[in-house]
């Protein structure tokens, strides 16, 4: 009883071992060009998968088939917009070797202004020219925050501003500890049967 104890204790420390393992492996890889963030490829927004994501300055209409339906966004309800926003801040929007986007948001594509940026993700169509985003903002070389907003439908002559577009690549793909915990089962049943049957002499 003491072994199957033990054995079962470390079944959990390697699943909660290689969870985390897991969860800290994602690094999103920038797109930078002259010194400008662009895009970002392999982002993970949780729950929905890993997407390719641009920057660009233009219209929502323009960006987004005309930006009267849900379905003309990349993501089609608040709670998957924002949390394609914090994909963003925890894997995009930091200060590394390619650049300080974090403190300095003027190094993204589309926003001229060296202190402040607003990333906008629409998901929800509203009565002309109206739409509701996540939008992730930078305001004066602070961290980055979420929170929803209502904006017009131009865009495009604005330097504080810019669209997040994304396109999806995969889905989330299983994490190591599933494997290994069905190795594990597998294991334990062979274990038990092994203690079952008696030996041979």
């Amino acid at each position: 009883m003491t072994n199957l104890r033990n054995f079962f204790r470390i079944i959990l420390s390697c699943l909660i071992f290689s969870g985390l393992s897991v969860s800290g492996a994602n690094a999103a890889t920038l797109n930078v060009v002259d010194g400008l963030l662009v895009g970002a490829s392999d982002v993970l927004v949780t729950g929905a998968g890993f997407y390719n994501v641009n920057f660009i300055d233009g219209t929502c209409s323009g960006l987004f088939d005309e930006c009267d339906s849900n379905a003309d966004f990349d993501f089609g309800d608040p709670v998957d917009a924002n949390l394609a926003a914090q994909a963003l801040v925890d894997q995009v929007f930091i200060d590394g070797p390619d650049g300080d986007f974090n403190t300095n948001p003027g190094q993204i594509s589309g926003c001229a202004d060296a202190s402040r940026c607003g990333v906008l993700i629409p998901h929800t169509a509203l009565v002309e020219p109206l739409f509701l985003s996540a939008i992730t903002i930078n305001e004066g070389n602070a961290e980055w925050t979420i929170f929803p907003i209502f904006n017009n439908l131009e865009f495009s002559n604005f330097d504080v501003k810019v669209f997040a577009q994304f396109e999806h690549v995969s889905a989330v793909p299983l994490p190591a500890a599933f494997w290994l915990f069905g190795t594990a089962v597998i294991g334990l049943f062979g274990f038990r049967m092994r203690n079952k049957v008696p030996f041979a002499t």
